[in-house]
């Protein structure tokens, strides 16, 4: 028995009493036009790593990079992949990045320059421990 739904129902119209959504001109607020994309670092993850409601978010989440980029480590060296050294080439140039970005903003290591530090020798550790124990 064929659907007797049409497949295209009819567009909602806005009602008269409605106003109409126009986009907000950028001098409207100027608070938000002074801001540079330069601070986005000091204004949005900074305080996230201030937040020690949020430290064992941050410790999970800094323990699976560290187990994913141990694991592209031993991929790397021991197996020889391309794609694993390009994995770990990748990871090299993100976590440098940001730190470089956060130096230059504050010309000096910040809290995520610290996590990225801490992140690196977490994978140096789990990547010596799989080799130690042979577990790859």
């Amino acid at each position: 028995m064929p659907d007797s739904r049409d497949p295209h129902p009819p567009r909602l119209e806005r009602h008269p009493s409605q106003p109409r959504l126009e986009r907000c001109p950028p001098e409207a607020f100027p608070e938000l036009a002074e801001r540079s994309s330069d601070s986005f670092i000091a204004d949005r993850i900074a305080p996230l790593l201030r937040e020690s409601t949020l430290w064992p978010v941050l410790i999970v989440l800094m323990a699976h990079l560290a187990a994913f980029g141990a694991w592209s480590l031993v991929m790397a060296v021991q197996e020889r992949r391309l794609y694993a050294y390009l994995g770990v080439f990748g990871l090299f140039w993100l976590t440098g990045t940001a730190a470089v970005a956060e130096i230059r903003q504050t010309r000096r290591p910040g809290p995520l320059t610290t996590v990225i530090l801490l992140t690196w020798l977490l994978t140096a550790g789990f990547y010596f421990a799989a080799r130690h124990w042979n577990i790859v």
